[in-house]
């Protein structure tokens, strides 16, 4: 997709965060951006893993063994006829990379085909997330905390993905989040199920509780961090 220089986020609503210095993580966003999300919700969306995730000791491979890794899979529409890599474990290294690789997943209307219905692509996102190529990039094997998020508004998994994040989960590779803003509870049960249960579960329907799902969404990870991984 399209390199798009992000100069500024613009801030929805004030989102305090903080995350302990210690905290160690290897981290995957699929991020659906098919035609159930539009522009507004992805970035209030963005702003929200910024502000939280961005306050981490953000790492790399290649850069450091510690802190907290993040990749990032564009979950398009069914149309696109595949996921994509937006960033591995290997880049990036900062909160502003952060910012710029959430812009980059979002469609480029001059350059991309325009967003599409569905999320059958989710089932091939979550075995990429675990593939060989894309461990290989950046996937700590001493590290237990592993963590797959889910980023939607009312998109529900179908069985394929949810399958496959099961076997993902009993393989010990990754835990589940899912994160779903305005879904207004149609999809909690299949994220329920994709995620493995209804803690690890994180749904807003309007600004203000989205803005506490941050420091909700930390507290999941630094948890795991010291129970061994286990999310749900």
């Amino acid at each position: 997709m399209k390199l798009l220089l992000l100069i500024s986020v613009a801030l929805l609503g004030s989102v305090n965060c903080a995350c302990p210095a210690s905290l160690e993580a290897d981290v995957v966003l699929l991020l659906d951006t098919s035609t159930a999300v539009d522009k507004s919700s992805y970035d209030s969306l963005s702003n929200t893993l910024v502000q939280s995730l961005g306050s981490c000791n953000i790492s790399a491979h290649g850069v450091s063994e510690t802190g907290v890794r993040l990749a990032v899979i564009d979950v398009p529409g069914d149309s696109w006829m595949t996921p994509l890599v937006t960033a591995s474990f290997s880049t990036i290294t900062s909160t502003n990379l952060l910012q710029k690789s959430l812009a980059n997943a979002w469609p480029d209307p001059q350059f991309d085909p325009p967003q599409a219905t569905g999320q059958t692509l989710l089932s091939q996102a979550v075995n990429t997330a675990n593939s060989d190529n894309f461990r290989n990039q950046g996937y700590r094997s001493s590290e237990t905390n592993h963590l797959i998020i889910y980023v939607t508004t009312s998109s529900s998994p179908n069985q394929d993905a949810i399958t496959a994040a099961q076997t993902v989960r009993s393989s010990n590779s990754y835990g589940f989040l899912a994160l779903s803003y305005n879904g207004n509870g149609a999809n909690t049960n299949a994220l329920t199920s994709f995620v493995g249960g209804a803690n690890c579960l994180l749904s807003a329907n309007n600004q203000n509780d989205l803005n506490g799902l941050g420091d909700q969404l930390l507290n999941l990870i630094n948890q795991a961090s010291q129970n061994g991984g286990k999310y749900c």
